[in-house]
């Protein structure tokens, strides 16, 4: 099996988030515990599946990712994306968007 972590956005600002060790969730990747067993995998995503229940997260899944020094690293190009963070500004920082894409 390859290693895996689970990830999901937060519910209440949608953030991605990772599920931890002890079954919180983190903004940053390399706190993500890393299923290396399909034992520890079932495990994490019913943690995220009751976390979703609770209405805590939105979109839980399991996604493939390399044990290194700093913590987990995704595999994929979309994954590595969604752990740097958003591409774009949000909220305060649009006033510093030209006038044309403001409101959209």
């Amino acid at each position: 099996m390859e290693s895996e972590i689970v990830t999901a956005n937060r519910l209440i600002d949608g953030a991605v988030v990772y599920l931890t060790e002890n079954d919180s969730w983190s903004e940053t990747i390399a706190d993500a515990c890393l299923a290396t067993s399909e034992t520890k995998k079932i495990i994490l995503l019913e943690s995220a599946a009751l976390a979703l229940k609770n209405q805590k997260i939105v979109g839980p899944y399991a996604m493939t990712a390399e044990d290194s020094p700093l913590g987990p690293v995704p595999q994929s190009q979309r994954e590595r994306i969604r752990a740097a963070g958003p591409t774009i500004q949000f909220g305060p920082q649009t006033h510093q968007l030209p006038h044309h894409f403001r409101g959209l």
